[in-house]
């Protein structure tokens, strides 16, 4: 007995349709496509926020950025597992249109998702909120503009986890190395004056 992979793909498909039914509408479709396109810019703003506006920062905004990272690698990892084409290929009526890759799993998803768990862990609700509503709105907006299926964006939220969870593990490593690398940065600037 094996895994219904055509069982995912029609649940995916029903949460398309009913999120597709909200399309038509010039100014929804138009906040949907900046969602899906551009929010994606909240993850480095936040880790830049982060590095300067914090104690630690360089080590804050580097845990973000290492958890975004593996999270985008990871991407192509699980990419490998499971495939599916995006909606326009599968014969549906899309408000944007991607090159034939796999959608499975979202990186923009994975991405805005991935900044998440960092802020959270670091006790930064403000940032986390925000970075939460992007997430939340590029999941929506990839979507409602026809780039990926519901199940792609689930996808993505579960590889960030994921890659928060290893990279969380390795913290002390991660720790290690960022210290390494401002003692270098160091000696390179007293060196050069």
């Amino acid at each position: 007995m094996g895994f219904n992979y055509s069982g995912v793909m029609e649940l995916g498909q029903t949460g398309y349709r009913f999120v597709q039914s909200f399309a038509g509408n010039e100014f929804l479709d138009q906040i949907m496509v900046f969602s899906a396109e551009y929010l994606l810019v909240l993850v480095p703003l936040a880790g830049l926020y982060l590095w300067f506006n914090e104690e630690n920062g360089f080590e804050k905004a580097s845990f973000m950025g290492a958890t975004v990272c593996l999270s985008i690698g990871l991407t192509y990892v699980f990419g490998l597992l499971y495939y599916h084409q995006p909606p326009q290929y599968q014969g549906f009526e899309t408000i944007l249109t991607k090159d034939l890759e796999n959608a499975f799993p979202s990186q923009h998803a994975a991405g805005t998702f991935a900044a998440i768990w960092p802020a959270l862990y670091l006790g930064k609700q403000r940032v986390a909120s925000v970075l939460t509503a992007g997430a939340v709105l590029t999941g929506i907006g990839r979507v409602y503009t026809g780039l990926h299926f519901p199940i792609d964006i689930l996808g993505g939220v579960l590889v960030s986890l994921t890659a928060f969870a290893a990279v969380h593990l390795l913290e002390d490593y991660l720790t290690l190395s960022i210290e390494w690398l401002q003692t270098v940065t160091e000696r390179f600037n007293l060196d050069r004056r």
